[in-house]
């Protein structure tokens, strides 16, 4: 099984990201001319390849200006939706579904209420802080240009 998550790609080229890691963004380029040394890699990208990759959106960073009462109010909403859909759920196939597709943020669905409240602010204040980093690390780059 793959866990590359395409951003774009086409003859000769892919960029994606790797489901498990957020902070970086992965180019693989067919026949494409290179140099590496010991201190860096130098990859000679085809115009109309940058160009088309430069059309797609940058890295999620939806997270990055919400404050904590905005993650708490959409946790409750969150977990409140997920349990009253496990409870509504006509078989036990369905109500399992519902419970899987929010373990990964929540935890799982027989945690009390307010633990799972607390798995879906603690996952994504650390979602944040890390889009907050990568926005610093940005503005850091375009200091240095200035």
């Amino acid at each position: 099984m793959s866990t590359k998550c395409s951003i774009a790609h086409g003859t000769g080229f892919h960029l994606y990201n790797e489901v498990f890691d957020e902070k970086h963004v992965f180019l693989q380029l067919d026949k494409a001319d290179f140099e590496v040394t010991p201190d860096r890699v130098m990859v000679k990208l085809p115009l109309h390849v940058w160009e088309y990759i430069r059309s797609f959106p940058g890295a999620d960073l939806s997270y990055a200006d919400v404050s904590d009462e905005q993650i708490h109010q959409e946790a409750v909403h969150a977990v409140d939706s997920r349990l009253a859909e496990a409870a509504e759920a006509s078989s036990d196939r369905q109500r399992n579904l519902i419970a899987l597709g929010g373990s990964f943020v929540m935890g799982d669905i027989a945690l009390p209420r307010n633990e799972q409240i607390a798995n879906y602010v603690a996952h994504h204040q650390r979602q944040r802080a890390q889009q907050r980093e990568v926005l610093a690390q940005v503005e850091s780059l375009k200091n240095q240009q200035r």
